[in-house]
């Protein structure tokens, strides 16, 4: 069974700053439904009236104030009757919801592109090439025009909902099924340059589906929670989110300019922050980059995470949220490198022998916002996924994506900086699963978008 036209399909258009719920449409005979978000301020959250789990897949901001991303759900409960419900307070978000039949239920989301820029007439996210046939690619937009946004390469539009100026970021629903991988990098355009932001990723048919189950983690997905902010301030904090007693947090921050003390990290549920990558970074205190985590983490609802520097300075911040990791003895090892450089290398690091890991990567960026810095795509590093680049008007940029590994497993984290952009530092650091692989896999197992072919 492959992927075929959408079975439904519906829009949300402007619903005020705390969003709204769709018009019902029936959704039986899916078994998975993608959901394109258009928002600013914070993630607005996605439920829908069937109780489906809902993963934040991929996201691309521009600053605050435009937000792209790509939410999904595999083998959930459809049916008639079936609405969605996006938002929350000042997000101001639209959005565009399709139902396709045809996916791999195990694990079925592939690599990632995204790309942002403040003021554009035209956007692409970034090739990528889905890794089997007959996979569904979706292409997703974020934009402030207030008319319709066209998209080339052969993809169909679904739905799409305009900017509405003080009540709604626009958003866009595109997709394409792909018989033959192919590279796929369409443009959006519109009329009037304008802030926009753009998402692509693709997701694997059931007939890839016993090629595609390479890896074990022992909870799917592993990324629950990914928030990031950044500014120039003498402190910083993330967007609140609910976390999960228990997991395991990662706070990827950085500095332009300055020094951090003894505890930059802290947050309001009274963690204990310790490093994972100490800081380091370039002369004078140029793009500083640290990696701190807290395991077994007290958390609830309102959580969020605050970097605070020795002074004032251009901050970036970006927190995930990552269950299944050992309650204690998690962390593995890393590696680093600090250079100005166009193409950045971490150096590698081997997981742990009896467990699979997570990997972790980061990169610091530095850039001019009169350059193309903040128009070219950013590629997606081989294997790994949900790759997230910010970029701001000043000098800051920070990127970051994970993977999952099996045990023993030896891999860098490598990205190159675009458009006359310059990468500084960069880290990969690696944190163990909770138990091992039970014999012969199991349902925590998971597939070849969590860097595996």
């Amino acid at each position: 069974m492959a992927f075929g036209t959408p079975i439904a399909h519906v829009s949300r258009p402007a619903g005020g700053s705390g969003g709204g719920t769709s018009t019902a449409i029936d959704t039986t005979g899916a078994n998975f439904l993608v959901i394109v978000v258009g928002d600013e301020n914070a993630f607005a959250p996605v439920s829908d009236s069937k109780g489906n789990l809902w993963v934040r897949w991929v996201s691309s901001i521009v600053s605050a104030t435009q937000q792209a991303n790509i939410w999904y759900a595999k083998n959930p409960i459809v049916g008639t009757a079936h609405t969605f419900t996006v938002g929350s307070s000042s997000t101001y978000p639209t959005f565009c919801v399709a139902a396709f039949a045809g996916s791999f239920t195990e694990f079925p989301a592939g690599a990632t592109t995204t790309n942002n820029n403040a003021t554009a007439a035209s956007i692409q996210a970034g090739s990528l090439t889905p890794t089997v046939p007959n996979c569904l690619v979706i292409a997703g937009l974020g934009y402030r025009a207030t008319g319709a946004a066209a998209i080339t390469a052969g993809f169909t539009i679904v739905d799409q909902c305009p900017f509405n100026s003080g009540v709604a970021v626009g958003s866009a629903l595109a997709y394409q099924i792909q018989t033959v991988p192919v590279a796929a990098n369409p443009t959006w355009s519109w009329t009037g340059s304008v802030g926009a932001a753009a998402v692509c990723a693709y997701f694997t048919p059931l007939v890839s589906a016993p090629g595609a189950v390479t890896t074990y983690w022992p909870i799917d997905p592993p990324v629950v929670n990914r928030v990031f902010n950044q500014a120039s301030a003498a402190s910083l904090a993330s967007p609140a989110f609910t976390s999960t007693p228990g997991n395991l947090l990662v706070a990827i921050f950085q500095v332009w300019t300055g020094s951090f003390g003894a505890t930059p990290i802290t947050d309001n549920k009274g963690n204990t922050w310790v490093p994972a990558v100490p800081i380091f970074g370039g002369s004078g205190g140029s793009g500083l980059l640290g990696i701190y985590y807290a395991a077994n983490c007290l958390g609830g609802a309102g959580h969020t995470v605050t970097v605070t520097p020795v002074a004032s300075g251009l901050l970036a911040l970006a927190v995930y949220e990552i269950a299944g990791a050992a309650l204690t003895g998690v962390l593995g090892s890393n590696s680093t490198q600090n250079a100005s450089t166009a193409a950045h290398d971490s150096g590698a690091i081997a997981a742990n022998p009896a467990v699979s890991e997570f990997f972790l990567g980061a990169m610091t960026i530095s850039h001019s916002a009169a350059a193309n810095a903040l128009s070219i795509p950013y590629p997606a590093p081989a294997n790994w996924s949900g790759l997230m680049v910010s970029l701001n008007g000043g000098n800051v940029g920070l990127a970051s994506a994970w993977r999952i590994v099996n045990p023993s497993t030896t891999d860098s984290f490598k990205l190159t900086a675009v458009g006359g952009a310059t990468a500084e530092a960069i880290a990969v650091v690696g944190f163990k699963a909770a138990n091992p692989a039970p014999a012969g896999g199991g349902a925590g197992s998971v597939g070849g978008s969590y860097g595996f072919a």
